[in-house]
């Protein structure tokens, strides 16, 4: 007796799996332009949930890429205008001004320090070499 096979046809659905540290290389050709359209076309004064979870997913690729000034220019913009000192730390952590703060620049980390105040950002200044 033949086996008999029944075949279901799916249309349009796909299931998707990828680390989310490459979530940017899957949904975005370029992350320094997808960072720029999604985050600083905004003049949001405070970051929507929507905003947040981006800005989640830029930090999280930065972690793992060494080219990414134009992702970390948008997400130090985005975080001057949120006055969001959290997102200002960690985007500058994951790229290195903590060991490295010409990575910054002068003139950005005076104009921070102005926004946020010292103390706020003294942590990541305490970590970069003299």
């Amino acid at each position: 007796m033949p086996t008999q096979f029944n075949f279901v046809e799916y249309r349009r659905t796909a299931l998707l799996i990828w680390p989310e540290k490459h979530d940017l290389d899957i949904i975005a050709d370029d992350p320094a332009d997808y960072a720029e359209q999604n985050l600083n076309q905004s003049d949001s004064q405070e970051a929507t949930f929507k905003e947040k979870g981006i800005a989640d997913t830029l930090v999280t690729w930065c972690e793992s890429e060494e080219d990414n000034e134009g992702v970390f220019d948008a997400l130090r913009t985005a975080a001057l205008r949120w006055r969001d000192a959290d997102l200002w730390m960690r985007a500058c952590t994951v790229v290195g001004v903590d060991y490295d703060m010409e990575i910054l620049g002068w003139s950005n980390i005076v104009e921070d320090v102005n926004l946020f105040g010292f103390g706020a950002v003294t942590e990541l200044y305490v970590h970069s070499p003299p």
